[in-house]
């Protein structure tokens, strides 16, 4: 192996992990995180929904799971950092594509209200689910 090509590998090899770098979950960067270093927290919310169970439940089971697991998820990046805001619309997309549909997308039909609405209060008419840019501001202001 030359030297120009085994230094080449480990140029290639360095910067491929520092990309890749987390602690405890969180991608660890001088920077603002963009959307594809982000890319595995979408994966990973949609790993977690058991789609092939989602027919077997009403919206009142989705509701709980949306509300429990799925944000449960999103917390612990939220306290450490501001995602970019198409990391938040594809997070809210598969959450309210789950609790309206049963699957990772819902278009049109399917969406019974407004997601603001339903991400309002219970006493203010919502149904509770956190609204993710506004419960990311809030934890990063505490």
């Amino acid at each position: 192996v030359s030297y120009s090509c085994s230094t080449g590998l480990i140029n290639r090899q360095s910067y491929n992990s520092k990309q890749r770098i987390t602690y405890l979950g969180i991608p660890l960067t001088t920077r603002r995180p963009s959307a594809a270093q982000l890319q595995p927290l979408v994966d990973a919310v949609a790993g977690r929904l058991p789609t092939w169970k989602a027919w077997l439940m009403n919206k009142a089971g989705r509701l709980a799971l949306v509300k429990s697991v799925l944000s449960a998820v999103l917390i612990h990046q939220l306290l450490a950092f501001a995602p970019p805001k198409k990391t938040l619309k594809q997070l809210e997309k598969i959450q309210h594509g789950f609790l309206w549909a049963g699957r990772a997308d819902a278009h049109g039909g399917h969406c019974h209200v407004n997601w603001r609405r339903v991400c309002h209060p219970l006493e203010y008419g919502g149904l509770g689910v956190r609204d993710l840019e506004r419960t990311g501001l809030a934890f990063r202001l505490r």
